[in-house]
């Protein structure tokens, strides 16, 4: 009888895969960490690959597998635990942290996370290492240099271009520790960007005083060019053209070189402290020091549709920074690019 009841027994179910976990030990700084390895082959072909190779075996003819026991772990040499700690703390949340919302990360913590999961091409946990260090956090606010660095080393290109971008716009040269931290040629890249993007270059001092292009003068509601073809003065009938940084006299020029203003302090969205603003009403020809613009004319901007005699014009035909920015750093951007396509 004992036997027939065996015989009725049901099969045993069938195992979960998702619970069935097989350690491995990884030592980083003679630290022993046992985790399970499936998460490892979920986010990284790198460790998936690992994982795949056939056994190697010893003189006796045994499996010699790395990884299997804390006698025999996978060492990770050039890493910190604190940093290998970090991720694993990323790859497994505790349950308290999930059924409590209580998951928090320190800055260092979610930058050892950023900069493991892109050596192994973790593309996941990359990109939650990223929304990690973008919350805005009081505990996880990065700096404009901590962005250029990180999005340069690690290859995050929003971080790359907004970082550069947000230093080059204060005006103001890289500093010593700036230097340190990006570089001798990310910080050559951001000085010839300052000075491209300078409105300096758009004016010319001659022995009566400062000038500049018809050309260079925009909206400052929309920074669209007010002229784009050559006008003749309306006082001497000299014809101005649109390049010649000669043919417009900026009358009180001592004042011209003060009046570069943080975009704090103006009301336009494109505002940014390069911008040299002047008083429209105090333009002059070159030639007879006289008004120029014909009051028929008054200053028209095609783009906003109004016509006045503005107070305050800017000065100078300056490319976007973040598209000069984009130009020279294209190559790391390429590599950014490269990390995300993994």
């Amino acid at each position: 009888m004992a036997s027939e009841r065996h015989k009725r027994l049901p099969p045993p179910e069938p195992t979960v895969a998702t619970f069935m976990w097989d350690i491995v030990v990884f030592k980083v700084e003679g630290r022993i960490f046992q985790v399970p390895r499936q998460r490892f082959i979920e986010y990284s072909d790198i460790f998936a690959d690992m994982f795949g190779l056939p056994a190697s075996r010893d003189s006796q003819g045994k499996a010699d597998v790395e990884g299997l026991s804390i006698e025999s772990p996978i060492t990770l040499d050039g890493y910190r635990a604190s940093e290998f700690e970090a991720l694993l703390k990323a790859m497994y949340p505790t349950s308290s942290n999930v059924l409590e919302g209580t998951f928090r990360m320190t800055r260092d913590e979610w930058i050892s996370v950023l900069k493991l999961s892109t050596v192994w091409n973790m593309k996941k946990i990359r990109q939650h290492a990223i929304t990690g260090l973008s919350s805005g956090h009081d505990s996880v606010i990065l700096t404009s240099v901590d962005k250029a660095y990180l999005g340069l080393v690690h290859r995050v290109a929003p971080w790359l271009v907004e970082g550069i971008t947000s230093i080059i716009s204060s005006g103001d040269p890289p500093s010593l520790s700036e230097i340190r931290t990006l570089g001798l040629s990310a910080v050559s890249h951001i000085v010839l960007i300052q000075a491209q993007a300078s409105p300096f270059k758009d004016l010319s001092s001659t022995s009566t005083g400062v000038t500049c292009s018809l050309g260079s003068l925009k909206c400052p509601e929309c920074y669209q060019a007010f002229f784009e073809n050559p006008l003749f003065c309306d006082s001497c009938s000299a014809m101005i053209s649109l390049d010649n940084r000669r043919a417009i006299y900026l009358e009180n020029a001592p004042s011209v070189r003060a009046a570069t203003i943080s975009q704090a302090e103006v009301e336009s969205p494109h505002a940014t402290k390069f911008d040299l603003w002047v008083d429209g009403r105090m333009t002059r020809c070159a030639k007879c020091l006289y008004d120029p613009i014909p009051l028929s004319h008054v200053w028209f901007c095609r783009v906003c549709d109004v016509k006045k005699v503005p107070q305050k014009i800017v000065i100078g035909v300056r490319e976007s920074i973040q598209d000069l920015v984009m130009e020279a750093f294209h190559e790391e951007l390429e590599d950014c690019r490269q990390a995300d396509m993994g």
